[in-house]
């Protein structure tokens, strides 16, 4: 495995720490690093679970104010006009 790992990153970029389930877990340092090993680990079908970076998630927000009779898909489309991508619209009457 560490063959596999420095010839994807250098090795003051991750470090590894083996678990007691048989598995081993791989923090990386940098953004960079993440993507290239992520893209190497998928391209050779190697099974593993990660995290979202923090960078990439999605968030929730919260307008207030708006009046009960706006349609969802009115609201969602004013937000894409802004450059957002919207997976979800509620509009709560209470």
């Amino acid at each position: 495995m560490a063959s596999y790992l420095t010839a994807t990153l250098e090795e003051d970029q991750y470090y590894c720490k083996a678990l007691t389930d048989e598995s081993i877990k791989i923090n990386v340092s940098t953004s960079d690093s993440y993507r290239r090993l992520i893209k190497r680990l998928h391209a050779d079908n190697v099974i593993h679970h990660t995290y979202q970076p923090r960078g990439e998630r999605a968030y929730r927000l919260v307008l207030r104010h708006l009046h009960h009779s706006i349609h969802p898909d009115t609201i969602k489309g004013e937000l894409e006009d802004l450059g957002h991508t919207v997976h979800n619209v509620l509009n709560i009457r209470h």
